[in-house]
């Protein structure tokens, strides 16, 4: 008490009270302009078209429904219903908080434009994956994306066919024991560690013998936990607030794992960066070059050779980041891409025959498959591309709007959260005719030559469009070409109506996917 009555007979609480002011003045001009901007974004909004939803809680719009159809699989059948309300609609959020969701391939060309990603989709992967390519905008993310363009050229890319062969084969070991028991196993869980192993090898010619090693290695076990950890914190919406889940015992999980992963990844780049530095000493004019015991180059090293005109490079932090970045998205959106493929052949064992007809034909002349004969899969390709349409690897992606932008008789103001309804557009009957239904010959030249440029898009479109997609689909040939030359697949009668689409920051399925599979005598 006495200590309170000396503070208050001083001239501190004056002081106090003079900073206090001073702060609040200073900061009116900020608060009227951040004001002005919520009010003139808000009557934008309001001008655009929206759905008839009544299901809306007063204050957090349809946030809640969202969140609580995600964890129940209903999400994206419920959005893509979306359509009948107009290309685009607003889907509030909360009184501050709204998406405008793109429903046609029309608005979809204006979403995937030019526009930056939102952070706030994003924030649950930024400790691991930092400022890459995923995260990045602005300027700094289109020089790296600039460097990195020429690791995906097709003269880089072919070697990899190697890389998915020996990996693939490693999973059709594995296969063959767990088909003994002529039960249904969830192959998900399997081909999560077959893409993960395939990008180890091509991120950094890392081994890590995922697939065959009962107890995985730190690294890869790491990798696994940031995945789940931040798909569980973007079903939490508490979690949304830093401080609430700094008091989470996921958030010391999370931190335990990043800092695993950034260590091997940084001890991988420093060494690989030294040995570069030997062959430069050396007088070597091609280092990619310079080890001629290597098959394939790995893009580790093309991401430490890339420079600007001026021959400035990519930072050792900016290398870890894309490498992290590789880890996370190219293993799991492929995982997703082939597990969803094998469901469909599954469940429509005519298309599975006709893909097997064209691989038995490819292996005629051995056990190895060239890029050439992969480039060939073209009923396969339909496949995987009507797959894709069914079940797109990432069914939404949300940005910002950096500009006021016109679409039709609209204007969609600056600063607003903008969604690519991928998933919606995919199954749209505006788009394609019975688009429930399982048909790859949708994507034969003579079908698809009059069709929307973004009427497909599993790969996103535009400026951002994903920098790994023939690496992708290339691999995925590979894979369900070596499964479907061993195996026979089908869907066991339960799992037909029990398999339930999961979206947490890829579509996946929930508990698995259970196959039956059958050795073939080959």
């Amino acid at each position: 008490m006495s200590f309170l009555v000396t503070l208050l007979s001083s001239h501190w609480l004056e002081l106090l009270l003079v900073i206090c002011s001073v702060v609040f003045l200073a900061s009116i001009p900020y608060i009227v302009s951040v004001c002005k901007r919520q009010w003139r974004l808000q009557k934008c909004l309001k001008a655009l078209p929206s759905s008839d939803e009544t299901d809306s809680h007063w204050l957090f719009g349809q946030g809640p429904m969202s969140i609580k159809m995600i964890k129940s699989g209903e999400f994206l059948d419920y959005y893509a219903k979306y359509w009948k309300f107009g290309k685009i609609t607003v889907v509030p959020l909360g009184p501050l908080f709204n998406v405008i969701f793109c429903n046609h391939p029309d608005a979809l060309k204006i979403s995937l434009a030019k526009d930056p990603k939102a952070d706030f989709v994003y924030f649950p992967l930024m400790p691991w994956l930092g400022d890459s390519l995923l995260t990045g905008n602005g300027h700094k993310w289109a020089r790296t994306r600039r460097l990195l363009t020429p690791a995906f050229h097709f003269d880089i890319l072919k070697p990899y066919v190697r890389v998915y062969q020996s990996c693939t084969k490693e999973l059709v070991t594995n296969w063959k024991k767990l088909a003994l028991s002529k039960e249904p196993f969830d192959v998900f869980s399997s081909i999560s560690l077959l893409t993960l192993d395939i990008m180890l090898r091509s991120t950094c010619s890392f081994k890590s013998n995922c697939q065959t090693e009962k107890t995985h290695s730190p690294y890869v076990a790491a990798v696994y936990e940031l995945s789940h950890l931040a798909t569980e914190r973007m079903l939490f919406s508490p979690a949304y607030f830093d401080w609430v889940y700094a008091l989470m015992p996921s958030k010391w999980r999370y931190d335990r794992a990043c800092r695993l992963v950034h260590k091997f990844s940084m001890d991988v780049i420093k060494e690989r960066r030294s040995a570069l530095a030997d062959l430069h000493a050396k007088g070597e004019t091609d280092v990619l070059k310079g080890d001629k015991k290597r098959k394939y180059i790995d893009f580790i090293d093309i991401l430490l050779e890339a420079r600007d005109d001026d021959g400035s490079g990519l930072t050792d932090e900016e290398i870890r980041a894309e490498v992290d970045t590789f880890m996370f998205e190219g293993h799991d959106t492929t995982a997703s891409g082939i597990t969803w493929t094998l469901y469909n052949l599954a469940r429509y064992p005519e298309h599975q025959q006709k893909c097997r007809e064209e691989v038995d034909a490819a292996f005629e002349d051995g056990d190895e498959l060239s890029w050439e004969t992969v480039k060939g899969f073209t009923y396969l390709k339909y496949c995987i591309k009507e797959s894709l349409r069914l079940f797109p690897p990432v069914p939404i992606i949300v940005r910002t709007l950096a500009e006021d932008t016109k679409f039709e008789d609209y204007t969609l103001p600056k600063g607003a959260w903008i969604s690519s309804n991928i998933y919606g557009v995919h199954h749209s009957p505006e788009i394609w005719e019975d688009p429930e239904a399982f048909d790859p010959l949708r994507f034969a030249p003579e079908n698809a030559k009059d069709r929307h440029t973004h009427a497909f898009v599993p790969f996103s479109a535009g400026p951002r469009n994903c920098i790994g997609q023939e690496f992708a689909l290339n691999e995925e040939k590979v894979v369900l070409a070596y499964i479907l030359r061993n195996f026979e697949i089908s869907l066991p009668d339960d799992e037909r109506k029990n398999v339930t689409k999961l979206f947490a920051l890829i579509l996946r399925p929930k508990g698995g996917l259970y196959l039956q599979l059958k050795p073939r005598n080959i």
